[in-house]
C-alpha cells in the first residue's frame, strides 16, 4: 500500500479524480432535478390567465402569448428576471418574440420564429430566451411583443390552475435519501482515507492523514463544481449560473460528512492504539 504513504501531492492527486467522479454523478443524478424545482420556485407564484392567440408553426400544442409592451409581463406573472439570452437590439422591432427554453433549443428557431395566428402566419424575430420549466406553461411557449396590426380578430383571456410553490431540495434528495446520496457520492474518498488509517502508526501520523485528507476534500469539491457545471452546460444547455450555488452547497456538504466520519474515525482508531 505504497500509494497511501504518498506525500500531500499524492492525496491531491486523488482528490482530483474523486472530484471529477463527484461532479459528474452530481450533473447526471441532483442537477436535472435540482433544474426543474430551481425554476419552479422561480417561476412562483405564476399566472392567473392569459392571451393567447395562436401556435408555434409546425408545434399544434405550443401557445402564443401576447403583450404591446415588455413592462406588462412583470403585472402577468412572467416578470423580466426570467429572461435569458436577451437582446435588446430586437426589440426596436414593431414585432418580436420571446420563446420558451424548449423552442429555442430547436436550431432553426434561434434567430426568428413562425407563429401561426388565426388570420395567417407572420415570422419575427426572436429577442429573448424564457428560463425554463414553467410550472403552468410548461417549455413550449412564446410571448409576441409589440404594437403592430395582428391577424387576429378575437381575443380572448383564459383562466390557468394556480401553481403551489415547491420544497428546495427534490423529493428524491431529502432526508434519508440525501444522506445516503452524500455518503455514496463520496464513496471513493471515504474508501481511499479509511484505507490510509491502516498503515498509520501512532497519533502523529493519524492526525496528519487527517489534515491530508481535509485539504484534499476541498480540492475535490473544487473540481467537482466545476466538472459538474461544465458537463451539464455540455449536455443540457440550460442557465447553468443558478443551479451552481446549490450545487457546491451540496458537493460541499458531501464532502463535509466524508471528512466528519473519518476525523470521527481517526480519534476512534487513536484511542484504540
Amino acid at each position: 500500500m505504497k500509494f497511501l504513504n504518498r506525500p500531500l501531492t499524492g492525496v491531491l492527486a486523488f482528490c482530483l479524480l474523486a472530484g471529477v467522479v463527484s461532479g459528474l454523478l452530481t450533473a447526471t443524478t441532483f442537477m436535472p432535478l435540482y433544474s426543474i424545482q430551481y425554476n419552479w420556485r422561480n417561476w412562483h407564484p405564476g399566472i392567473q390567465e392569459m392571451t393567447v392567440l395562436g401556435q408555434v408553426v409546425d408545434s399544434p400544442e405550443s401557445r402564443v402569448l401576447y403583450v404591446n409592451e415588455l413592462t406588462e409581463l412583470s403585472d402577468q406573472g412572467i416578470p423580466l428576471s426570467r429572461l435569458w439570452r436577451f437582446d435588446a437590439d430586437k426589440t426596436v422591432e414593431p414585432l418580436y418574440a420571446l420563446v420558451a427554453h424548449g423552442i429555442w433549443r430547436k436550431p432553426q428557431q434561434r434567430d426568428e420564429i413562425s407563429l401561426n395566428l388565426e388570420g395567417g402566419v407572420i415570422t419575427v424575430p426572436v429577442a429573448g430566451v424564457w428560463h425554463p420549466f414553467h410550472p403552468q406553461l410548461g417549455d413550449n411557449w412564446v410571448v409576441l411583443v409589440g404594437q403592430a396590426e395582428l391577424p387576429v380578430t378575437t381575443v380572448a383571456p383564459e383562466s390557468i390552475a394556480p401553481v403551489e410553490k415547491v420544497g428546495l431540495l427534490p423529493a428524491n434528495f431529502q432526508g434519508g435519501n440525501l444522506v445516503s446520496w452524500m455518503l455514496f457520492n463520496t464513496f471513493g474518498f471515504l474508501l481511499y482515507g479509511a484505507i490510509g488509517f491502516l498503515s498509520k502508526k501512532g497519533k502523529c501520523a493519524g492526525l496528519g492523514w487527517v489534515v491530508k485528507l481535509w485539504v484534499g476534500g476541498g480540492v475535490a469539491v473544487l473540481v467537482g463544481i466545476a466538472t459538474a457545471g461544465l458537463t451539464f452546460v455540455l449536455k443540457w444547455p440550460l442557465p447553468v449560473l443558478g443551479l451552481l450555488p446549490m450545487t457546491l452547497g451540496l458537493l460541499g456538504a458531501s464532502y463535509l460528512l466524508a471528512l466528519i466520519l473519518l476525523t470521527g474515525l481517526s480519534m476512534v482508531l487513536a484511542k484504540i492504539n
